[in-house]
């Protein structure tokens, strides 16, 4: 879920609304990554790990690494407990 936080307003509330829907997610018990760039409702502020990767290179690869057939509350990120260092600072496994 990435959202710009509290001033993440564009008709309506995202910053609630991704709440919301992180809320519902982890109630199904899906495994969510929360990224929270406090930007507003504009793009957020991501850097391409490698110069030869594109700056949504985290977000590409969470659908890259976590296909349809996953199950859930399953992922690849849980086996170490933490993101992968490409994921920006302000990203988090969502409790």
């Amino acid at each position: 879920m990435l959202n710009g936080g509290d001033s993440d307003w564009l008709g309506i509330d995202f910053h609630v609304a991704s709440e919301r829907y992180v809320s519902t997610l982890r109630d199904d018990e899906h495994f969510v990554v929360a990224c929270e760039h406090d930007t507003g409702h504009g793009m957020p502020p991501m850097e391409p790990p490698v110069e030869e990767y594109t700056k949504f290179y985290a977000l590409w690869r969470f659908m890259l690494d976590h296909p349809y057939e996953v199950q859930a509350n399953d992922s690849p990120y849980l086996v170490d407990g933490s993101l992968p260092d490409y994921y920006p600072e302000w990203c988090g496994i969502a409790p």
